[in-house]
């Protein structure tokens, strides 16, 4: 996968978290967006907010699910470490 799908892909997931299981928002960071994306060896790092903290990881497991051809890391908010957060909040994307 290329830097160019991997950018679309994560559109696509975004879009996916937002209207099926309503995420306000999705961030892209890491690699995807750093531009060393290593086709066949980096993921595509995704971070939302917006879901009930009790649902997180069910909507992550579905998301996985739905998009079984991708290298995903999910990053859903309520789980991420305040550290994270705030890299996330620096460095990431909103899609």
């Amino acid at each position: 996968m290329t830097k160019e799908l991997a950018s679309e892909s994560a559109r696509k997931v975004a879009s996916y978290l937002k209207i099926s299981h309503g995420a306000t928002r999705v961030l892209l960071f890491g690699s995807a967006l750093k531009g060393d994306f290593k086709p066949g060896h980096s993921d595509i790092d995704l971070y939302f907010e917006g879901v009930p903290y009790e649902r997180e990881m069910a909507v992550a497991g579905m998301t996985f699910c739905a998009f079984p051809d991708l290298e995903l890391d999910l990053i859903p908010a309520g789980h991420a470490t305040r550290d994270l957060t705030h890299e996330v909040e620096l460095a990431g994307v909103s899609l």
